[in-house]
């Protein structure tokens, strides 16, 4: 007999098979759900799907579309033998790139050079 799967292991399950987005839907979905569906959650399994929430989130470019930037390429390709992962965002004549091992790596750097933008300009 197969053990009932806990809320953060399907999400953890999910992030991996699916895209996040579709992922992020079911989760908000299972949490919000009228209280006959919505599976109790204890501290641990919540301590996790926070872990693999904000794994997804920082794996999604969502944020920095917001903000007005176009993806122009992102590419996933291997380095001797390693995976690697490659964004370009655009927006206007600015163009802003990240690349990294994984899409979090990458996308933290697209960040952080915004980061630096928005610094620099502030200080003029």
């Amino acid at each position: 007999m197969k053990r009932k799967q806990s809320l953060a292991e399907w999400v953890e399950e999910s992030v991996a098979k699916e895209s996040h987005l579709r992922s992020l839907r079911r989760v908000v979905e299972a949490l919000t759900g009228p209280p006959p569906l919505r599976d109790p959650v204890s501290k641990e399994d919540l301590a996790r799907l926070r872990r693999s929430l904000d794994a997804v989130e920082s794996s999604s470019p969502e944020d920095i579309r917001a903000q007005g930037w176009t993806v122009a390429v992102h590419n996933d390709y291997h380095l001797k033998g390693k995976p690697h992962t490659f964004w370009l965002f655009t927006k206007g004549r600015s163009c802003v790139k990240g690349e990294g091992l994984t899409d979090e790596e990458a996308l933290n750097e697209v960040r952080a050079k915004l980061l630096s933008r928005t610094r620099k300009r502030e200080r003029r």
